[in-house]
């Protein structure tokens, strides 16, 4: 969650940024008045974006985990 929040706070991918990115849409719709398709693109955009980095991190976190101890169950540490 907070890699994603990295995404929307600073350049993603190191390239685009959400406001940079949000000006060239403004933009493009002020000459083409496409409103729907040039917001949509973005938002299927960065949601491609926000679903690989969980995705990356979940396979992370699976195979860094390995290596830890289970944690114990609730009824044994009673």
């Amino acid at each position: 969650n907070i890699l994603i929040l990295l995404l929307k706070a600073t350049a993603a991918a190191s390239l685009i940024t959400i406001p940079e990115l949000t000006y060239r849409a403004n933009s493009l719709n002020q000459i083409t008045f496409e409103t729907t398709w040039i917001f949509a693109t973005i938002l299927v955009a960065y949601f491609v974006m926000a679903q690989t980095i969980a995705f990356v991190m979940s396979l992370l976190e699976r195979y860094f985990g390995r290596w830890r101890a289970p944690a114990p169950s609730v009824g044994s540490v009673l």
